[in-house]
């Protein structure tokens, strides 16, 4: 009886608490002489929330322009399931936020703050940032961060705890000397957000199980997202569209990776058409001590090991970069002085110097292994090694324009391959891509990167397909049957998708089959050497014309 009457008691404070829980609303025409506690009765200054708030509580501003009224700052902490909110109606502006206990310099704890918009033109660095915050469990959405001389948003640590924050569905622009979202600790979510005209895009400093996913970064003058730091473990780089960064200064890339750590993984990203460096006569060389006076141009990803004068390349273990879709880069994937990664089922369309590479100073060993890539079109190098002899290439597709390179020695295809040992596998062919003027990398049914991968133990594609067995080389498992394959190539159209085939087709030699049960329509010519009948359950559906052309 008595442990019911306590557990009883537990639950009634919890309900208690809840039920007090208080919505406080702000009006730059209210008076922090009232009571705060209706929109009438709204407090003048945001600062007045800060002040009462404890866990569960909300603070509305209403529209008005806060900007005068200086930074917030946050020092009081939510609780797990009460956090503490800071919510704007539309058309709010207010100069920024800083979310720490400066008394006892501490973090601070389950803060939402969402929907402001956030800009200042102040020179001191800790008044400039849009968001500064040194805490845990924080949310910070919806807002729009611009035309600030700090960081867009800070997840500080300097030496606190500094974990498990979101940052998303923000957008932060025109912040031309710092970065959009800075991040330091471990275990943020970094998703949705649109960073673009600011000096760096996305950077990490030694951060640990990060997430970087599905945010749109472009236009900065630094790399678009970038990592460094030995103790950068574990972090995640997935399905974000970086393109026409680095528009202001050389040697960079799209995702550069600067001395990181282990088990760091880019994949399923977007990534093109950084700012060609080396053809623009405004952007300074970089300052590489090694190399006075040289430029390097930019990158589509890059893992880079360089040390100042130190040419012992980076030993870290466990990093990737995989189902990365990248076209229209000065060079699409430069490993530099980086050892122990894996590059698997990138497409590398249309690079302007080199494809794809890796550099030593000197000759290492090493476990990389370069697989199921298929590149198409340089204007010098598909590949290049340089004192890379144990990289482990293979399952690869070349095709176009291009040279290969191994130790500085400028080859074809075959003499590559007896040259380096590497790429016995792989292949110098057509990959049928869909549509390469709208960068369409799907493959076509007469595909020779069909089942020509090996199995790289991915479970999903560029598209979330699961991976066979035998995967394909290149970003894409899926194979959608309803397109023509290339003149001279049979054709086994896919029941199953129902296809509606509304545009010529001349396949000349090639025989036309079907597999599987469900419908076909063709609207259009269909020139073949033959048809393959369809069998029991399948149907195929003529227009009025009867336009499906057999040879």
């Amino acid at each position: 009886m008595f442990r019911t009457i306590n557990i009883l008691f537990f639950v009634f404070i919890l309900l208690s608490l809840s039920a007090y829980a208080t919505t406080y609303y702000v009006d730059d025409s209210g008076n922090d002489g009232n009571t705060g506690l209706s929109e009438v009765q709204a407090w003048r200054h945001i600062y007045a929330c800060a002040a009462y708030m404890v866990a569960g509580d909300n603070c509305i501003v209403l529209p008005g322009d806060y900007i005068a009224d200086g930074r917030t700052y946050i020092a009081f902490s939510g609780s797990s399931g009460s956090p503490i909110t800071y919510e704007a109606r539309p058309d709010v502006t207010v100069h920024g936020f800083t979310v720490v206990n400066f008394t006892t310099f501490s973090p601070v704890d389950y803060i939402h703050i969402k929907n402001f918009t956030i800009t200042n033109s102040e020179a001191s660095a800790g008044d400039a940032i849009g968001i500064a915050a040194i805490g845990n469990h924080n949310v910070y959405t919806n807002n729009t961060v611009h035309n600030i001389t700090g960081n867009g948003v800070y997840l500080a640590s300097l030496g606190l705890s500094n974990t498990h924050n979101v940052v998303t569905n923000n957008t932060i622009y025109n912040i031309s000397t710092q970065v959009g979202i800075f991040i330091e600790g471990s275990d943020h979510n970094i998703t949705y957000n649109t960073v673009y005209e600011t000096f760096s895009g996305i950077a990490g400093f030694n951060t640990t199980n990060v997430m970087v996913a599905n945010n749109e970064v472009h236009s900065s003058g630094d790399s678009g997202i970038g990592f460094a730091g030995v103790l950068s473990h574990n972090n995640i780089i997935e399905y974000n569209h970086v393109y026409e960064n680095c528009q202001k200064i050389d040697d960079r890339a799209g995702i550069n990776m600067y001395r990181v750590g282990d088990n760091n993984t880019i994949r399923y990203n977007t990534v093109h058409a950084q700012h060609d460096t080396l053809r623009d006569d405004d952007i300074n060389y970089t300052q590489d001590p090694g190399n006075p006076g040289v430029k390097y141009g930019t990158f589509g990803i890059r893992f880079d090991g360089f040390n100042g004068y130190d040419t012992t390349p980076l030993n870290s273990t466990g990093n990737q970069v995989y189902y990365n879709k990248i076209y229209n880069e000065n060079e699409g994937i430069l490993i530099f002085n980086f050892m122990n990664i894996d590059v698997f089922n990138n497409v590398i369309y249309n690079s302007t110097t080199n494809s794809f590479g890796i550099y030593y100073a000197y000759e290492v060993d090493l476990e990389s292994s370069i697989k199921n890539n298929l590149i198409y079109e340089s204007n010098s190098s598909f590949v290049y090694a340089i004192n890379a002899p144990d990289a482990n290439y293979d399952y690869n597709l070349y095709y176009g324009n291009g040279t290969f390179n191994f130790n500085y020695s400028v080859s074809n295809f075959a003499d590559w391959k007896t040259a380096s040992g590497f790429d016995g596998n792989s292949l110098n062919v057509d990959p049928h891509f869909k549509d390469i003027t709208t960068f369409d990398f799907n493959l076509l049914p007469s595909s020779p990167a069909i089942n020509a991968g090996t199995d790289v133990t991915i479970d999903y594609d560029f598209a979330g397909v699961a991976v066979a067995a035998t995967p394909n080389i290149g970003l894409y498992e899926f194979i959608d049957s309803c397109n023509c394959p290339y003149i001279n190539y049979d054709w086994a159209l896919n029941m199953t998708y129902s296809c509606e085939i509304t545009t010529t087709c001349d396949i000349g030699t090639g025989n036309l089959s079907f597999t599987n049960e469900g419908i076909a329509t063709f609207n259009a010519n269909v020139y073949a050497n033959n048809m393959v009948y369809p069998t029991t359950g399948q149907t195929v559906y003529l227009d009025s014309a009867a336009r499906l052309w057999l040879g």
